[in-house]
């Protein structure tokens, strides 16, 4: 009975950290897609001016 009730908690954490990293990496990637978006514009702008 406890093997059984060990594995659910085992199961239990296991799928919180895959969630919490997959949140973890969604969230940088969409910070470092906004950072290449804002560091084309400057360049866009840059050119424009010579």
């Amino acid at each position: 009975m406890s093997e059984t009730n060990n594995n659910e908690k085992l199961i239990k954490i296991l799928t919180g950290v895959i969630v919490v990293l997959s949140i973890i990496i969604l969230l940088s990637g969409i910070l470092y897609i906004h950072n290449m978006k804002t560091k084309i514009n400057e360049l866009e702008k840059n050119r424009k001016r010579y």
